[in-house]
């Protein structure tokens, strides 16, 4: 900086900090091949709160070891938005593939640090029950069965229906 009659010049170091950056409620369940009713929303400040309008946040959504994620209107697993006067940045929306299964997305921006919400796409109505150990077993009335009976109930894209409800009955004689 300079001043007229000054006979030197004073030199200031700035230093840019990054803008904190949270998030909106950061768990979402969604039914596979759905789309999650609420989007993922990000909001800038700067460090004495205010809102930030203008701040480019990108949001990644990751794909979990089984297979499951999800994508944007495009396709696509990453979009990025403008955050507008309230400092909030609010992702497309998000429909569900067709695994279930948990998996991560993540927001962030330039010299941010960021944030992450975790994403879970919940398996179908039941559409399918495959016999599992103890076919074929026979014994006498009243005697109890060596193995248990088992059987995998799954959706309509073959994921397992948790807390399905089996009922098992025994055939009639005649």
């Amino acid at each position: 900086a300079t001043a007229a009659g000054a006979t030197s010049d004073v030199n200031y170091r700035l230093r840019n900090l990054p803008a904190p950056l949270k998030g909106s409620k950061q768990t979402r369940q969604a039914t596979v091949g759905a789309r999650y009713r609420t989007p993922l929303t990000a909001r800038v400040t700067d460090l004495h709160g205010r809102p930030i309008d203008g701040a480019a946040v990108t949001f990644t959504v990751g794909r979990s070891a089984g297979g499951a994620t999800a994508s944007f209107p495009d396709g696509t697993t990453q979009a990025t938005v403008s955050t507008g006067a309230s400092g909030r940045a609010v992702a497309p929306a998000l429909s569900a593939n067709t695994t279930a299964g948990s998996f991560t997305v993540v927001a962030a921006m330039s010299g941010g640090t960021p944030i992450r919400f975790t994403l879970s796409n919940r398996a179908g109505a039941p559409a399918s029950v495959v016999v599992g150990a103890a076919t074929n077993q026979s014994l006498p009335a009243g005697s109890a069965l060596p193995v248990r009976l088992a059987v995998t109930v799954t959706d309509a894209n073959g994921n397992p229906v948790a807390g399905a409800i089996v009922v098992f009955s025994a055939p009639t004689s005649e």
